[in-house]
C-alpha cells in the first residue's frame, strides 16, 4: 500500500472512532480477564505509555498501583470518555506514529487492540519504532492484536480478496468491518505472531511471549506480544 492511500485510511479510521466513541466506550466498560495476567509483566513503578487507550481501561488491571500513567488516542472523543471516567489521569490527543515524547520517557509501553488499525508496513513499522524511541533500555512493550485469522471472518477475506484482484491499492490481509447501530466502518490489518515477532526483532525488541489468548467462550482471540528494548 502507498503512503497516500494509508494516510486516507488512518484519517478514515480516526474520523469513525470521533463517531462512534460513546457507543464504542460502552462495549469496553471492563478489562478483559483472559488478558489480566500481563499486569505480572510490567514494572512495579515507573511510567507505562498506553498507545491507543481509549476509554482508559487499563486503569481497571493498574489499580492501585505506583506506576505513573500516561494515555494517548488519536480521537478526541474517546480521550473525552477517559477523562470523564478517570478525571486524574493524564491523557493526550497524539498520534501513535509521532508520538510527542521525549526519547526514553517511560519504563512500558502498553497498546491493546491498536495495532491491527494501522494501515501498511511502513506505517506498522513506524509504530513499532516509536514504542522502542520513548521506551527506556530494558523496557517492556505488551501489545495485542486481534486474532482475525478465524471462520467467522472469512467473508470479509473474499471480499478484500476480491477488491484487490480488481486492483485495489490494500494490502493482502487488509478488511473493513463495521460497528455500532450506524454500521461504521473501521480498517484492520490481519496480522500473524510470525508479522508481529519479525516487526518486533527489525525494531531491536527481544520477543518472550508470542501466542493467542482466548477468552473463556471463545468468541475472542488477540495476539499477544510481550517484548523488552534492547
Amino acid at each position: 500500500m502507498d503512503k497516500k492511500e494509508a494516510e486516507k485510511i488512518l484519517e478514515a479510521s480516526k474520523q469513525s472512532y470521533e463517531k462512534i466513541a460513546r457507543e464504542f466506550s460502552e462495549t469496553r466498560a471492563h478489562f478483559w480477564p483472559e488478558l489480566a495476567f500481563i499486569k505480572n509483566y510490567l514494572p512495579k513503578n515507573g511510567k507505562v505509555l498506553d498507545i491507543g487507550c481509549g476509554n482508559g481501561r487499563l486503569l481497571e488491571l493498574l489499580g492501585e498501583t505506583t506506576l505513573g500513567y500516561t494515555g494517548v488516542d488519536f480521537s478526541k472523543n474517546m480521550l473525552q470518555e477517559a477523562q470523564q471516567l478517570h478525571s486524574d489521569k493524564k491523557f493526550v490527543l497524539a498520534d501513535a506514529l509521532n508520538l510527542p515524547f521525549p526519547d526514553q520517557s517511560f519504563d512500558a509501553v502498553v497498546s491493546l487492540a491498536t495495532l491491527h488499525h494501522i494501515p501498511s508496513k511502513e506505517f506498522q513499522r513506524q509504530f513499532f519504532k516509536e514504542a522502542a524511541r520513548v521506551l527506556a533500555k530494558n523496557g517492556v512493550l505488551i501489545i495485542t492484536a486481534w486474532d482475525l485469522w478465524r471462520a467467522r471472518f472469512l467473508p470479509y477475506f473474499i471480499k478484500s480478496f476480491l477488491g484487490k484482484i480488481s486492483g485495489n491499492k490494500l494490502d493482502w490481509g487488509d478488511l473493513f468491518l463495521t460497528f455500532g447501530k450506524h454500521q461504521e466502518t473501521r480498517y484492520l490489518h490481519a496480522f500473524t505472531e510470525k508479522r508481529l515477532a519479525q516487526l518486533a526483532k527489525e525494531i531491536g525488541f527481544n520477543v518472550k511471549i508470542l501466542h493467542k489468548i482466548k477468552n473463556t467462550g471463545g468468541q475472542r482471540s488477540n495476539i499477544l506480544l510481550i517484548a523488552i528494548k534492547n
